[in-house]
């Protein structure tokens, strides 16, 4: 698959590559980012979208590959890829969900993180945010 860096949306784990795909195992990772994140109602998952976006941004630019993820691969790193999509690919809300739910249909079941998301799009000017 070619990744060459991961962002562990779910927090510091040092077994982190053993719970990888199998067909993710044998790529050369070179770097690695995580911060500590609830999938909970509660949680504010904004506060991560600038530090996530960055990261990503930075390995793209070097022709890298990231493997965004989080415990079930549900709201965490799908709120962050959305985030990404927003911001850097300019694209509204809907389009970025809409993308992502493509390639995986059962995530963003967390409505708060989807507040969140519009949100961000609308104070990015991303049209009305939707």
């Amino acid at each position: 698959m070619g990744i060459s860096f991961l962002l562990n949306c779910a927090g510091a784990d040092k077994h982190f590559l053993n719970q990888l795909p199998a067909k993710c195992r044998g790529d050369k990772i070179i770097g690695y980012k995580h911060f500590e994140a609830d999938d909970l109602e509660s949680y504010i998952m904004s506060k991560h979208f600038s530090e996530a976006i960055e990261f990503i941004e930075n390995v793209r630019t070097k022709s890298g590959k990231v493997l965004v993820y989080c415990k079930r691969g549900m709201n965490r790193s799908a709120t962050i890829c959305v985030a990404y999509l927003i911001a850097r690919e300019k694209m509204s809300f809907l389009e970025a969900v809409r993308f992502v739910k493509e390639r995986r249909t059962k995530v963003l079941t967390n409505s708060s993180f989807l507040r969140q998301l519009a949100e961000f799009a609308k104070e990015l000017n991303n049209g009305s945010g939707y």
